[in-house]
């Protein structure tokens, strides 16, 4: 059984290119004298490694780069060396393995770098005489893909993150993999000749009673890996913006994040008393940075559509309207974890101006601070006051970016970021009512104007 299936005309056409391509193979010159120089962690020159080519058991050369890490030139081996493509043939080559890696037949189970290497392992056989040279090349992806595509779970640490229990948003399930899981993986490694004991007990260091974000994807290794950290962060999004964090920024900075992608900033000094130093070592971060989540916490975030914006990210078809509050939510998720005060301030402003203005020619101030207050508030007293919120941001925002003048008015940032939240939580809460913008706006409008008392808002 086929796991995907071309139109016959686009496999004509994805073959003919490909035997294209092989006519341009010729032999390249790598040079052989090219060394591969790793990076100097020290200013002395002792600690600068240089290993040649030749010294390196069993290389096999793919290509060579720029110093830009961009690819100059693909190759394989052969009897007569290496041969490949370069110059425009390569560029020509990436804009064909580009235009395949698009295709919606395609897109979802493979990634760029495995049609890449593919399509050169076929070139590769073809050219060396491993397979004949009228083999389809759309043959030959079909049968690598038989052997590479499959359902794989891939779970990403993630640090500084704590659970009661288990819990999903979107497509990611958040677990902590159990004492008897590692007990059950020893067990399995045991049964091996080789001594593993050493690297398990690395992995028990690192990882037991660690927060996993986990997923399933159908794909092959390289692409499930990609699906699950876009799946990951779209997660941790929503997550971050149902947080105490937007209205107590000052007591609750949280640091929680992919492992590898985490910076909990620290100092570190030598101090001299006498002529032998104490070293100290401490986080830079006086509030708490480490997240709990609590079952009850995750039932009263329900009230405010924690599970609505969940099913957001499992939705296939979005609406006009659904699209437009996850790019709000986007630009809302980076105002909390940025570290900087006037960032925080610009993509608080960036996110609310997304939802609720019609384009760039509308009074920016008067329109969000207008639209937002009605939307959020009920009484005259609350709106005025939300309308004043928004001007005094706009007034630090603009000191910031015209006049280079910074700012911690940290208390300006907490309420409105709360008053955005609000108006994220009304909207997801109404989001079936609410299918586009233009249909957000006129019952805003319709709220202004008095004319429509209950509007699902």
């Amino acid at each position: 059984m086929n796991i995907f299936q071309l139109p016959k005309k686009a496999e004509e056409h994805f073959n003919k290119r490909a035997k294209e391509f092989l006519y341009k193979l010729r032999p390249v010159n790598l040079n052989s004298n090219n060394k591969i120089i790793l990076p100097k962690t020290s200013q002395s020159e002792e600690f600068a490694i240089q290993i040649n080519k030749k010294d390196i058991i069993n290389l096999r050369t793919t290509g060579q780069f720029d110093q830009f890490g961009n690819k100059i030139v693909s190759c394989f081996p052969s009897k007569q060396g290496y041969v490949g493509l370069d110059g425009n043939d390569l560029k020509e080559f990436l804009n064909f393995i580009e235009t395949l890696s698009i295709r919606k037949e395609l897109r979802d189970l493979l990634c760029y770098k495995f049609l890449q290497e593919t399509t050169f392992k076929w070139f590769e056989k073809v050219y060396n005489g491993e397979i004949k040279s009228q083999n389809n090349y759309t043959d030959y992806l079909h049968s690598e893909i038989k052997l590479n595509v499959k359902e794989r779970k891939i779970s990403i640490p993630i640090l500084h993150l704590s659970l009661e229990k288990s819990f999903i948003i979107g497509n990611i399930q958040f677990e902590v993999f159990s004492k008897k899981f590692f007990d059950l993986w020893e067990q399995s490694l045991n049964k091996c000749k080789k001594d593993n004991s050493k690297m398990l007990t690395k992995v028990r260091q690192n990882y037991q009673g660690v927060v996993f974000a986990s997923l399933k994807a159908f794909a092959d290794k390289n692409k499930c890996i990609e699906i699950a950290k876009q799946e990951t962060e779209r997660s941790l999004m929503i997550l971050r913006i149902f947080s105490p964090t937007i209205l107590y920024s000052s007591e609750f900075q949280f640091y929680y994040g992919r492992k590898g992608h985490v910076y909990l900033p620290s100092n570190y000094y030598f101090i001299f008393e006498d002529e032998f130093p104490q070293q100290y070592a401490m986080t830079d971060v006086k509030s708490n940075y480490k997240r709990v989540i609590y079952n009850k916490e995750l039932e009263i975030l329900k009230q405010y559509g924690f599970v609505v914006a969940s099913n957001l990210l499992k939705k296939k078809n979005l609406t006009d309207m659904e699209e437009l509050l996850l790019k709000t939510m986007n630009l809302f998720s980076r105002s909390i974890i940025t570290e900087n005060f006037e960032d925080k301030i610009v993509f608080s402003l960036v996110s609310i101006e997304t939802l609720l203005l019609k384009n760039t020619s509308e009074p920016i101030q008067y329109s969000i601070g207008k639209r937002l207050a009605f939307l959020i508030s009920n009484t005259p007293k609350e709106r005025k006051k939300t309308d004043k919120l928004v001007k005094e941001a706009y007034k630090l925002r603009s000191n910031y970016i015209h006049h280079g003048n910074e700012s911690t008015n940290i208390k300006i940032i907490e309420k409105l970021r709360f008053q955005i939240f609000i108006a994220i939580s009304k909207i997801l809460l109404s989001i079936n009512h609410i299918k586009t913008q233009e249909q957000l706006l006129e019952k805003i409008e319709n709220k202004i104007w008095g004319s429509d008392r209950y509007n699902g808002l």
